[in-house]
């Protein structure tokens, strides 16, 4: 169901994303391929290799030549470039190289670094950051926007957290009683809104 405007990926329920970042694997089925390829042509930008056979035995060998022709169209060639490299295809472009791999070449995803930069020269700021090793997530209901934040640590944690938020009253919802509380103790600055968190073990919140 996911669909293309302005460049970013949209799904119902108001999540979106500036790339799709896909998985290190060889494989991908043809109906995949093809969702992929029409998004991309909607304007999606992907990082990624292309695929070069299919996981499914469905019409073997035959969905084999499918994926590598069409994986050929998309990334115009399948060997992969020793630099990286940006490829346009319809309004939308793809991102990859060898230089997109984690060294140790079994790493399911690009470097975060990789994907990171490619976010920086699209000018899009970073959402969240945190100087602990807090997780999130983030999505739009209506006026809202909504924070999943955890804690993925086995220990107590207190973070300071950024969120690309600016002139908005944030409220702390627990998800496990379903207790909302206003936050006061907060700080907008630079387009940020600055909160320090404390975390039980493995706890999380919803910042709203």
């Amino acid at each position: 169901k996911a669909t293309v405007k302005n460049h970013k990926i949209e799904f119902p329920g108001d999540a979106s994303y500036h790339l799709l970042v896909l998985q290190n694997f060889d494989t991908m089925t043809p109906e995949l391929l093809d969702k992929i390829e029409s998004l991309v042509k909607q304007g999606a930008r992907v990082v990624g290799k292309p695929p070069l056979k299919s996981p499914s035995l469905v019409n073997y060998p035959e969905c084999d030549d499918v994926i590598q022709t069409k994986a050929k169209q998309i990334w115009h060639t399948l060997d992969v470039p020793d630099a990286r490299a940006k490829v346009s295809y319809g309004n939308g472009s793809i991102y990859w190289g060898r230089d997109y791999s984690k060294p140790d070449g079994e790493s399911l995803f690009p470097h975060y670094d990789v994907t990171a930069k490619i976010l920086n020269e699209l000018r899009v700021d970073q959402d969240f950051e945190s100087d602990s090793p807090i997780r999130y997530t983030h999505r739009k209901a209506g006026k809202l926007d909504i924070y999943f934040v955890a804690n993925k640590t086995k220990r107590k944690v207190k973070a300071n957290c950024k969120f690309r938020i600016k002139n908005e009253n944030p409220e702390l919802w627990d998800p496990i009683n379903g207790k909302i509380r206003k936050l006061n103790d907060f700080n907008c600055e630079n387009k940020l809104t600055s909160i320090s968190l404390e975390f039980e073990p493995f706890g999380s919140y919803f910042v709203v």
